[in-house]
């Protein structure tokens, strides 16, 4: 019976060749674990800083559009005593048709604010949608330079931890 087992050679492997390759499976599988973690954490960050960043470049489309078209710039209409106006703009067509859009900041979820614009044409209903939200009303201003023809806009969107800033500066049309 020696004689035959000493014939057939056993393979397999060995305990220490064994741990060797857990040793690597349990670095790969780590490794793996870690850049997955790092890639959703990141992921989330990514997102909450592009939303910000969406949330200032809609703002900042809405009132630059309104702006070039504007004749007349105001920080809170006196024709509106009831509402608060963040910014207010108002122009008048060739056939002197007033145009009036009025941007006011409202309480979102969160003590964040929303940008509302409410746009009307000559005595009809206005017309409201919310331009921008996610917005840090602290830190968002209008600023009309009346000397230099320029309307400054700094607007700040927060959105999951992550925020997004950008100042505007526009010159509304010349009163002809």
């Amino acid at each position: 019976m020696d004689k035959l087992r000493s014939g057939i050679k056993q393979k397999g492997f060995t305990l220490v060749e064994l741990l060797v390759v857990l040793a690597i499976t349990a670095m790969i599988t780590m490794t793996a674990g870690t850049v997955i973690v790092q890639t959703l954490t990141e992921s989330g960050r990514s997102s909450g800083r592009l939303t910000a960043s969406q949330q200032v470049q809609n703002a900042g489309f809405w009132v630059k559009y309104d702006a070039t078209k504007a004749q007349v710039v105001m920080n809170d209409d006196p024709e509106t005593p009831s509402v608060t106006e963040f910014l207010t703009l108002v122009w008048y067509d060739w056939n002197n048709t007033k145009y009036r859009v009025a941007y006011t900041i409202q309480e979102d979820s969160g003590g964040l604010k929303k940008l509302v614009r409410d746009y009307s044409v000559g005595s009809g209903p206005a017309q409201s949608m919310i331009v921008a939200d996610s917005l840090d009303g602290g830190t968002t201003t209008a600023v009309w330079d009346g000397n230099m023809n320029m309307l400054t806009l700094a607007i700040q969107a927060e959105v999951g931890g992550q925020s997004a800033v950008r100042t505007y500066q526009v010159k509304p049309r010349p009163v002809v």
